[in-house]
């Protein structure tokens, strides 16, 4: 097989090349991160450049998928003493039956009016806690960051604020809709604006071609060493989607 690599958008895409009789061109990423290219064997190599070209945003996605799932996180116990990240910062968890509600205090985010042997109910009350924070917090993004697309973005998208399995946030251009994970909320003010800036990136762009590369790079130019401080981060978050 041959070997090949194509810089896109600042990223460097490595890639076997492997050429048979089918008739059609397929694109594979295995969990190791090594992506193969499949072609005919009369193929030009300009239209497998273009079709890697075309992919790449899936391409990315997939190894960064990968990367996340090769170490295994330690599963969260819901006990005292276990840390949680809320804006970057790592608070442990204390359990105070004598409380009322869920707080951050000091140090600490504590859990009131439960025992702490009631794991599932700790975690139902983190959970309900972090989405009302979410609610609270990401707003603030978008609007911080829709001074910068206000060539490209005319007016406020909708926002809704969710749990999500496989993203982050996801625009929806039929209804001008900004979807955020709740789980953004863990993790710092700059890493919240990377994802909230990647999809007001879509609202010009629908893929994650160059066009929408060098548009992104134009509005956040460290944009690169947000989203691997994000993916980075997604083991140790509570609730975390699987990386993009």
């Amino acid at each position: 097989m041959e070997q090949h690599a194509i810089e896109i958008g600042g990223e460097l895409i490595r890639f076997q090349l492997r050429r048979s009789q089918r008739k059609t061109m397929g694109i594979s990423v295995s969990p190791d991160q090594a992506v193969l290219v499949s072609a005919p064997d009369k193929a030009d190599f300009a239209d497998i450049e273009s079709r890697v070209r075309k992919k790449a945003g899936w391409i990315l996605d997939k190894q960064a998928e990968f990367s996340t799932r090769s170490v295994e996180a330690t599963p969260r116990q819901f006990k005292p003493g276990e840390t949680f990240l809320h804006l970057g910062q790592q608070y442990r968890l204390r359990v105070d039956p004598d409380r009322v509600g869920v707080v951050r205090e000091g140090s600490r985010i504590i859990v009131g009016a439960i025992q702490p042997n009631e794991a599932d109910r700790i975690r139902n009350r983190l959970v309900r806690w972090y989405m009302k924070e979410a609610r609270q917090h990401l707003p603030a993004a978008l609007e911080r960051c829709l001074p910068v697309f206000r060539k490209e973005v005319e007016r406020k998208p909708k926002l809704l604020i969710r749990p999500i399995k496989m993203r982050w946030g996801s625009y929806i251009s039929a209804t001008h809709t900004l979807i955020l994970n709740r789980s953004l909320v863990q993790v710092s003010p700059p890493l919240i604006d990377y994802v909230v800036a990647h999809e007001l990136a879509h609202v010009g762009y629908g893929d994650h071609g160059p066009a929408f590369t060098a548009n992104l790079t134009e509005k956040m130019p460290d944009w690169r060493t947000r989203k691997r401080a994000l993916e980075k981060l997604g083991l140790e978050l509570f609730d975390a989607p699987i990386l993009r």
